[in-house]
């Protein structure tokens, strides 16, 4: 059985794409750090053999309400959403761009490594009861997921609670060009996203298992309700080769807790998750997180937010426009984009969501399918797309002309693919694009949710819409999600592909794929709706499970942290930025927490957003980086090192937010963990800075 490859120069596909909440922001789940273990000789990222230092920051997953009892009687409906820190190091790679020119970072392998941070990136999970099932939701700041990833939360989640996870699991990503890659096994995911982390793939998985059994234990009677609105003004079609056509609906899925008051919301719309470019180098949920972010600032309550993208593969994020005239401070035009995207939602939300309707007798269920994928299986004519494994990057030296009124083809576009296999061969490897990929189909209540793979552009959603009311015309409410289960590059219906540009040369099966996965999404969403428990096709079922347990990352020793190295000034006209630098951990255990204080009747206290939220180190507030010494870039290897953080704050903001400008006097508030030199454990530090006024 052949793991699903990327062609070598996918990642190439990838570069015209790029263009928290309540509950307080999202902190890691409880963790634990194991002792150091008495053997050593794990290979390390440059292929040292190295002594391991403690293994991980992760969740822990505890004991829990397990097992989870079989549901042999309907139940009320139950739910929970929870979120955290995604568990990767600054330092991490970003993501589809080309590899080439770096520099270095124990964390990337052939992609520059990041050095800042605005708005660190998160993992978001919903879990969900009612009837006889439940299902787990996950959202994640990441390029794209795979169905390793997928089938391993399940099983392990299964193992945990005693519940058997399978096919129960949705995974969505928001297509983040900044946020870590190396998470994907094989040549298709190395090139659009650096070498394979096994350390990193087993963190991500155990974080995200640990934070679905945080809400599982958390879950209570709870009321859902779905609703949508039409909005223009957060997405652009960006596809110039066919008809201009957006989906402008903003869905909406609001669960409340039992006596009505608002606990969640899942937003799924299209907006290709790219303003950030490969030159910020910059660690970020990108526009999402303003999404995310500016839509939990608009309610005066704790409420969990969730962003899914729909068909977004030709979609590229909206302009909000805001003043930036006037002595404001100077923050990055990208920054101001993402939080203006996200104020402008936050009122179209707000708009919408309080007339939505919510229930508490909402049964759910859900299925999951693998679909074949290959030349033969999908069907293709003699001499057309002649690729046997795959092909990609057709016509990147064609002329793709801009609609003008009807089709115009492009001849023989089909033909003019590089070889996935050819190419995989020329590197040694005999493999070749996926034969296979996973769709789902979930039901909350009479919503109906379809996964589609990779990246659908808009009409293949609504032709999976269209084709499941066609069959089942009584079934209303359909919303298509993209980005979710895994990845097999873009997708346009057959006749868009022909007319050529970037996002049909990006279909890793040629003309034919969209049709295809659109096909069997809608035989998928049949079998959900009719009650059966296999499709009316071949299943060949999942890749064999990635088995890394025994992955270990060596950590870099400190040899100093919790001292000041830049104190504030004490006084700070409006509109200036504030900088703070401080010794700390490496950043493989994870970001500094820092938090904005307040002097209020002689003593200081956590500033927080009108939903009760901190202005801690995950908010759009910062903007962070590292400095390590030695640099990366002077010596790559040592275990040893000094890591100073400096966390910048401008007291205003160019797009409005509650607690600006800030007035009165502050001071940040620094807390984290650092491995000491030498030690087997992690210790804490916790540091304040001096007091400064902003005036």
């Amino acid at each position: 059985m052949k793991r699903p490859l990327l062609l070598t120069l996918l990642s190439l596909l990838l570069v015209a794409s790029a263009g928290c909440s309540a509950d307080a922001d999202p902190k890691p789940a409880d963790v634990t750090v194991d002792a150091a273990p008495d053997s050593v000789g794990q290979v390390d990222i440059q292929g040292e053999e190295l002594e391991i230092p403690p293994e991980d920051v992760v969740g822990d997953v505890g004991s829990g309400p397990f097992p989870l009892p079989e549901l042999t009687e309907p139940v009320p409906f139950r739910a929970a959403l929870a979120a955290s820190i995604m568990p990767v190091p600054l330092g991490s790679p970003i993501c589809g761009f080309a590899p080439g020119s770096k520099p270095p970072s124990p964390y990337s392998d052939q992609f520059p490594g990041t050095k800042h941070v605005y708005q660190f990136p998160t993992i978001r999970v919903a879990v969900l009861e009612g009837g006889l099932e439940r299902m787990l939701f996950v959202r994640l700041d990441l390029i794209g997921v795979n169905t390793y990833f997928v089938e391993r939360v399940a099983r392990d989640l299964s193992e945990v609670t005693g519940y058997d996870w399978s096919g129960k699991v949705i995974a969505g990503a928001t297509h983040t060009h900044s946020s870590a890659g190396r998470m994907g096994d094989g040549a298709i995911w190395g090139l659009m996203a650096d070498s394979f982390f096994p350390a990193l793939f087993e963190r991500m998985v155990s974080q995200t298992v640990a934070l679905a059994v945080e809400a599982l234990t958390t879950m209570g009677p709870s009321r859902f309700g779905y609703g949508a609105i039409e909005t223009d003004l957060l997405h652009n079609d960006r596809r110039c080769e066919n008809p201009d056509l957006r989906d402008d609906r903003l869905h909406l899925l609001r669960f409340d807790h039992e006596d009505g008051t608002p606990m969640g919301l899942i937003m799924v719309h299209s907006a290709h998750g790219t303003i950030l470019d490969a030159d910020a180098r910059t660690m970020s949920r990108d526009v999402v997180g303003g999404l995310e972010a500016k839509v939990a600032e608009s309610f005066d309550t704790p409420v969990e937010i969730m962003y899914f993208q729909a068909g977004a593969g030709d979609m590229s994020p909206g302009d909000a426009a805001y003043n930036t005239e006037g002595d404001l401070p100077q923050i990055d035009h990208d920054f101001n984009r993402i939080e203006g995207l996200g104020t402008v939602a936050g009122e179209i939300v707000q708009s919408a969501f309080w007339d939505i309707e919510t229930a508490n007798d909402v049964p759910v269920r859900a299925r999951s399918f693998y679909v074949p994928l290959g030349r033969e299986i999908i069907g293709y004519e003699e001499g057309v797309f002649p690729f046997d494994g795959g092909g990609a990057y057709c016509g990147s030296a064609v002329d793709s002309p801009c609609w003008s009124g009807e089709p115009t083809p492009i001849p023989d576009l089909d033909k003019k693919c590089l070889d996935i296999k050819m190419l995989a061969g020329g590197m040694g490897i005999d493999e070749t694009a996926p034969d296979r990929t996973l769709v789902s189909a979930a039901l909350i209540g009479d919503l109906l949710i379809v996964t589609y793979p990779g990246e659908p552009v808009t009409q293949c959603t609504l032709d999976v819409e269209e084709g499941v009311r066609t069959l089942f015309p009584e079934q209303e409410k359909i919303i298509v999600v993209g980005y979710s289960q895994d990845y097999v590059g873009y997708s346009t219906p057959e006749w868009d592909f022909y007319q050529g540009g970037y996002e049909a040369s990006g279909a890793l099966w040629g003309p034919k794929q969209g049709d295809h996965i659109t096909a069997h999404a809608i035989e998928v969403a049949t079998a959900l709706l009719e009650e059966n428990e296999d499709v009316a096709y071949e299943d060949p079922g999942p890749y064999p499970l990635v088995e890394t347990a025994a992955a270990k990352f060596a950590d870099t020793f400190c040899e100093v942290a919790g001292t000041v190295v830049t104190q504030p000034p004490a006084a700070v006209a409006t509109g200036e930025t504030v900088v703070f630098e401080f010794t700390g951990g490496s950043p493989w255990l994870l970001l500094p927490n820092v938090v904005l204080e307040k002097e209020l009747d002689g003593a200081f206290q956590p500033v927080t957003r009108p939903n009760g939220s901190l202005v801690d180190s995950l908010g759009y507030e910062y903007f962070i980086e590292v400095l390590p010494v030695p640099s990366y870039e002077d010596n790559l290897t040592t275990k040893t090192r000094t890591f100073t953080w400096r966390f910048q704050l401008p007291t205003d903001r160019r797009v409005p937010a509650a607690i600006f400008p800030l007035s009165g006097t502050y001071r940040l508030h620094a807390s984290g963990s650092y491995l000491p030199e030498g030690a087997a454990v992690v210790e804490e530090y916790d540091i304040a800075s001096d007091p400064f006024v902003v005036e």
